[in-house]
């Protein structure tokens, strides 16, 4: 059998090469779709029970806050029958006078009896605390949307976290396995001059190693694509098979940002955490003012009641009355004025609660200008990483040409091409895995600020025309496609 040369076979792997990256899309399109980040952020909404908690519990905690109950009068209905016997008595008397007379004789008779009585109670009582019950209930919805926001806000975060690790991931396979397929390409291309006594055996060890290697690399990177998709499908709470293929990494949106002080100036007010930490503590103010005046002013007490009973005192049931009554009174504790009790606790608990929140408000206000500063320093990090990428994406082009020129023409190895085309499609892998982190820290300082990353997007994107333009992952056609036309 006719052994291939060595640019036959070089083009027989390119081209195997470049058939599986563009029938792969295919098989992708017929038998997946592409699930866009918007779409794993529904799913997991719809799905996720984490999102079902936080609606739940933001629910309840709106509920118990309604001060409705507060003014709704409490209504008893109660009703009584008994049946049974009752013994009465009485005397009986002798007309004979005399030696014949006898004392009176006391007679016991059993009568039946049987009654239902019925009873409609109405009980309200009227305090000042009440009134600013109305602001509490206002300071509490306030602060149970806050932190709801706060926590779909994390929520979101983690499914963006788990969305684009799994794309880093699946990014490291192909890189992975472009690394594979020139270590292997190598390999085949040592034993074949080794053969032929044209390479020592400590190259074919070498390059056998260098093959070992690059399998092991291959077969983690894979393990970690499936070690992310389960974690994926936990978070976004799907429980099938991922008939669907993940959105492209976007290209990079160099934004013009003003200063960590301007930003804080702007947005302190939409910052989740400085709204949770401001609700939390309006709630607690609530609290305390409803408590003193409770306390410390008195309360009236209302009480209505109306009732259907026997007239008879022998209980007889065809004798029934309506009675109705209604009072109204004050009354007042002096617990509050008191040390000890338990009202006077109270009140020094919720002001001293009251003093914590604040000073934790004060703290956040701090913490968010140093978190807006770190946020806007890994973004430039980022930023100048995406750049250096891209400067070593255009090198790495370069040697590709020229190395592919010089193979073609017999100046170089087939080892020496094939390193070029893995460079280059690493330093194509670098780039996107830059500018996705470059897109992270975009969303890191958009939640910073409590903004979404389209809204920091669209309203500090720069109009410099010479921002970054990244380039795809796949060769183009001026570049791998050209490999099998030559």
């Amino acid at each position: 059998m006719k052994k291939l040369g060595k640019r036959t076979k070089c083009r027989f792997i390119t081209v195997a090469i470049i058939l599986s990256a563009v029938t792969a899309p295919v098989f992708a399109a017929e038998g997946a779709r592409t699930l866009t980040f918007q779409d794993a952020l529904k799913l997991a909404r719809a799905n996720s029970p984490d999102y079902k908690i936080a609606d739940i519990t933001r629910e309840d905690s709106i509920l118990n806050s309604n001060i409705a109950k507060d003014w709704i009068p409490s209504l008893s209905l109660s009703s009584g029958l008994y049946m049974g016997t009752l013994q009465s008595f009485g005397y009986t008397t002798n007309a004979l006078t005399g030696a014949s007379a006898k004392l009176p004789e006391v007679t016991w008779n059993t009568v039946p009896t049987q009654s239902l009585n019925l009873n409609l109670g109405l009980n309200f009582s009227l305090s000042a605390g009440k009134f600013f019950n109305i602001a509490k209930q206002s300071a509490t919805k306030e602060s149970a949307d806050a932190v709801y926001n706060k926590t779909i806000q994390g929520y979101d975060t983690s499914i963006f976290s788990s969305y684009w690790g799994l794309k880093s991931y699946e990014l490291a396979e192909q890189a992975a396995e472009a690394s594979y397929n020139s270590a292997k390409s190598t390999y085949d291309n040592v034993v074949e001059k080794y053969n032929n006594g044209m390479a020592s055996s400590l190259d074919k060890a070498n390059a056998e190693l260098s093959l070992s290697n690059a399998e092991a690399s291959l077969l983690n990177a894979r393990t970690n694509v499936q070690r992310q998709k389960i974690a994926f499908k936990t978070a976004i709470g799907y429980d099938g098979q991922m008939p669907f293929v993940l959105d492209d990494v976007p290209e990079a949106v160099v934004l013009d940002l003003p200063d960590a002080e301007k930003l804080y100036a702007e947005y302190i007010n939409k910052s989740y955490d400085i709204r949770m930490y401001r609700a939390s503590e309006d709630s607690i103010k609530a609290n305390l003012e409803s408590a003193k005046w409770t306390a410390y002013t008195p309360t009236i007490l209302l009480n209505a009641s109306y009732g259907i009973n026997p007239k008879d005192k022998n209980f007889i049931a065809s004798e029934y009355g309506d009675k109705f009554t209604l009072s109204v009174g004050a009354q007042m504790s002096l617990d509050g004025f008191i040390p000890g009790t338990t009202t006077h606790t109270q009140i020094k608990s919720l002001s001293n609660n009251a003093k914590i929140v604040s000073l934790q408000r004060q703290k956040a206000e701090q913490n968010l200008l140093a978190s807006i500063e770190d946020a806007l320093g890994t973004l430039k990090a980022n930023y100048e990483k995406l750049k250096s990428a891209e400067i070593t994406l255009k090198t790495a082009t370069e040697s590709y040409n020229l190395t592919k020129e010089s193979f073609y023409n017999g100046k170089v190895t087939m080892e020496s091409f094939m390193n070029a085309e893995t460079t280059l499609l690493n330093a194509k892998t670098g780039v996107i895995s830059a500018n996705m982190n470059y897109l992270v820290s975009q969303h890191t300082l958009a939640t910073t600020l409590g903004i979404t990353l389209d809204e920091l997007q669209a309203k500090y994107k720069s109009t410099d025309t010479n921002g970054i333009n990244v380039e795809s992952a796949v060769p183009s056609d001026g570049q791998s496609n050209n490999i099998s036309n030559n």
